[in-house]
């Protein structure tokens, strides 16, 4: 890169993205030396690989299409904005199907790899949306598209629930499982399973309640149920701490000494920051609201504390969650940095005089 600057120009017309294909390169190379071995002798293991690579791919290519979005949404009239942002919902959707196709049946590692990635860049770049929308009328707009998102989702959780309480309806009274949570009696069901060596003895044995194929759909259900709830809920707090981390970090940044070399920040002054960024912070107020409103909801609908999903969530994938959420935020913020020539204008000004070369 030293090499491709000191030829094209300093700063490097897209820095961050021109780097990726040779760090790509790099990684691919060293680990085909350190296990080439073992993937010439395993086909299932070459076809997940690749199945990752993909996963990487897309993720690689959000750094791209986002910033690109921005751009765009920041040099269109107040009157197109509100068109304009209907795409941040479909990027997501695209990017998360992407995700979940080639991820196939890995249902643990879908929330965190979706989530912290697709939804940590969503998040941030709705904040940089809300912070250079001209009209409040297009922060509305936002709002309502995330609102209409969670009541989906809470329709989807709503007709999973459907099927599971008429399979419960079908245990007699006086059976020690028919007040019992569904998640108890999946358990239950899982345990009296042919290759479970013990049963509960405590409870009452539902093999005679339920066919095989209805104690199938009642755990399938379940799981379904579980997984989508986490998901919810995570995205509701990926919504809730990411315009608060970005108010934090553009104000940080505020008071260091490189900031002439943010363009969104070094003509600013100290009341320009803080009604740039009032904004945003109202909108993470609002999508904290949200996430005790759908939580509350969604811990209706299955009987199950919510907080306890996102702790469990949390506490188990701490470092994909930590580590996705600080390269995402690192790199946005970094990413309109000067010296890293993101110009989605495709001008390069810097350039047409001729190339800037390093000392």
């Amino acid at each position: 890169m030293i090499v491709m600057a000191s030829v094209i120009g300093f700063p490097l017309p897209f820095a961050l993205v021109v780097g990726i294909p040779v760090w790509f390169a790099a990684l691919i190379i060293c680990f085909a030396c350190c296990f080439g071995r073992a993937l010439k002798q395993d086909t299932q293991l070459v076809r997940e690989l690749v199945n990752y690579v993909v996963v990487l791919i897309c993720q690689v290519l959000l750094t791209f299409v986002y910033p690109a979005y921005l751009y765009g949404f920041m040099h269109v009239g107040p009157s197109s904005q509100k068109l304009y942002v209907i795409l941040l919902p479909v990027i997501k959707i695209i990017a998360k199907n992407w995700i979940s196709y080639f991820l196939d049946r890995k249902f643990d590692l879908m929330p965190q790899n979706m989530i912290f990635n697709v939804d940590v860049f969503n998040a941030l770049y709705v904040s940089s949306s809300v912070q250079n929308s001209s009209s409040i009328t297009t922060v509305l707009e936002m709002i309502a598209l995330d609102a209409f998102l969670g009541c989906t989702s809470i329709w989807d959780i709503s007709n999973l629930m459907r099927d599971i309480v008429a399979l419960q309806h079908k245990i007699p009274h006086g059976h020690p499982l028919r007040s019992a949570k569904f998640i108890d009696v999946a358990l239950q069901i899982v345990q009296e399973a042919p290759q479970t060596a013990a049963l509960l003895e405590e409870f009452a044995t539902l093999e005679k309640k339920f066919s095989l194929k209805e104690r199938r759909k009642f755990v399938q259900r379940t799981a379904q149920v579980l997984f989508v709830a986490e998901f919810v809920i995570l995205v509701e707090y990926t919504e809730v701490i990411v315009p608060f981390i970005f108010c934090m970090y553009t104000t940080s940044m505020y008071y260091l000494p490189n900031r002439d070399y943010y363009a969104q920040i070094k003509a600013l002054d100290s009341e320009g920051l803080g009604s740039m960024l009032s904004g945003v912070a109202m909108f993470g107020a609002v999508e904290f609201l949200s996430l005790l409103i759908i939580g509350y909801l969604v811990q209706r609908k299955i009987s199950f504390s919510t907080l306890h999903l996102l702790s469990f969530v949390l506490d188990c994938g701490w470092r994909l969650v930590q580590s996705n959420l600080f390269l995402w935020i690192f790199y946005t913020i970094t990413n309109s940095l000067e010296h890293n020539g993101a110009d989605f204008s495709w001008s390069f000004s810097w350039l047409k005089d001729g190339p800037t070369h390093m000392d």
